[in-house]
C-alpha cells in the first residue's frame, strides 16, 4: 500500500475514534502518536511531491530544450538536403556542360584533322606548282637563250647581206 493510502487510513481511523467517543487515554495517546507519525509521513510525502514536481519541471524543461534542438537539427537537415539537391543539380548541369564540351572538342578535333589534311594537300599542290614554275622558268630561260641566239644569227645575217654585194640580176629570158 502506498504512503498516501496509509495516511488516508490513519486519518480515517483517528476521525472514527473521535466520532465514536472513545475516551480511553491509552488509545488516544496511541492515536495521537499515529497521528504524529502520519503528519511526519505527510510532511515527507509533501517534500517528495515537491521534489517530484521539481524533477517534473526539470524534465519538462529538458524535453522543451530537446524539442528545440530537434527542431534546429531538423532545420539543419532540411537545409543540408536542399543544399545537396542544389549541388546535385549543379553537378548534373556541369556533367551536361562537360559532355557538350567533350562533343565540341571531338568536333573540333575532326575539323582540325580535316584542316591538317587540307593543309598537307595544299602544301603538296604548292610544291608541285613550284616545281612546275621552276620547270617553266627553266624552259623560258632556255627559250630566251634560243631566241637571243636566233636574234644574233638574224643580226649577223643582216650584216652579212649589207656587206656582201648583191649579185647582178640575171637577164630575163
Amino acid at each position: 500500500m502506498s504512503a498516501y493510502g496509509r495516511t488516508s487510513l490513519g486519518i480515517v481511523a483517528v476521525l472514527a475514534l473521535v466520532l465514536t467517543g472513545c475516551e480511553d487515554k491509552g488509545k488516544i495517546e496511541s492515536l495521537e502518536k499515529e497521528k504524529g507519525e502520519l503528519g511526519s509521513e505527510v510532511g515527507k510525502l509533501k517534500t517528495e511531491l515537491g521534489e517530484a514536481k521539481d524533477s517534473l519541471d526539470k524534465a519538462k524543461n529538458e524535453l522543451q530544450a530537446a524539442k528545440e534542438q530537434i527542431n534546429e537539427l531538423t532545420a539543419e537537415r532540411d537545409k543540408a538536403r536542399d543544399d545537396a539537391a542544389s549541388i546535385k543539380q549543379q553537378a548534373d548541369k556541369s556533367a551536361e556542360q562537360l559532355a557538350s564540351a567533350g562533343n565540341e572538342i571531338e568536333s573540333l578535333k575532326a575539323k582540325l584533322k580535316a584542316a591538317e589534311k587540307e593543309t598537307a594537300d595544299l602544301k603538296a599542290q604548292v610544291s608541285k606548282a613550284r616545281d612546275e614554275a621552276a620547270a617553266a622558268k627553266s624552259r623560258a630561260d632556255e627559250l630566251a637563250k634560243q631566241l637571243e641566239a636566233a636574234e644574233k644569227q638574224i643580226e649577223a645575217l643582216k650584216k652579212s647581206k649589207i656587206e656582201a654585194p648583191t649579185p647582178p640580176a640575171e637577164p630575163p629570158l
